[in-house]
């Protein structure tokens, strides 16, 4: 949610599908169908593609700059794919890689997601160095529950905002009233699911109003 009012637009995308790449299709039919439309600016990069290669990645942002006009969301997934051979522990290779993504960022006037997995432990984030977390201007955490299917998002670092929930009634961001919504939320207590509470408590979220007056 923006601090202020801004103009959105529908941009390009790009997805360097290295991962799973045989099965794109079908996961684009099934996106049509479940959403009653058609992706039709999505493009799609199926070959062989690697961070490391200062080749693959001049390479990567002629197509980008010849066949966009405009501004480009770009997803690579995933991040293993697309450094082979590096040592995601080594804070030298990150770097060149987060180089490299930044370099695209720039020539596309856009954003570029990163699809990379958690470790072993999930709840310590992302996986190898800790140069990767650090660099992001926002990491969303994505998870299924083994009992449901049901797959959560969450958002576990934003660069530039307040990364806690007290949020008094009266506060909004842009047109939206945040602090409204949160008073819904916990008059909706008793009716939210263990789930649902569950997760709203990992992020900090603050149930009793009286708390907020003494931050």
């Amino acid at each position: 949610i923006a601090r202020r009012q801004r103009q959105m637009c529908i941009r390009d995308r790009i997805y360097v599908a290295l991962e799973g790449g045989r099965g794109i299709k079908q996961r684009v039919a099934a996106w049509d169908y479940i959403n009653g439309t058609r992706a039709d600016r999505i493009k799609f990069r199926l070959n062989g593609f690697t961070l490391l290669s200062d080749i693959d990645v001049a390479t990567f942002i002629d197509a980008v700059s010849a066949e966009n006009e405009g501004a480009a969301v770009i997803i690579i997934d995933t991040l293993a794919q697309a450094t082979p051979g590096a040592d995601e522990n080594a804070g030298k290779d990150m770097g060149l890689v987060l180089q490299a993504a930044q370099q695209i960022a720039a020539a596309a006037r856009g954003l570029v997601i990163l699809i990379h997995h958690s470790g072993k432990d999930s709840s310590r984030g992302l996986r190898g160095h800790s140069s990767l977390n650090g660099a992001m201007d926002a990491v969303i955490s994505v998870e299924r529950n083994k009992l449901t299917g049901r797959r959560s998002w969450s958002v576990t670092k934003m660069k530039d905002a307040e990364e806690h929930c007290r949020v008094p009634k009266a506060h909004k961001e842009g047109d939206h009233s945040l602090g409204q919504l949160f008073s819904v939320q916990r008059r909706n207590k008793n009716t939210l699911t263990a789930e649902g509470l569950q997760r709203l408590d990992e992020i900090g979220f603050v149930w009793d109003p009286r708390k907020l007056e003494s931050n």
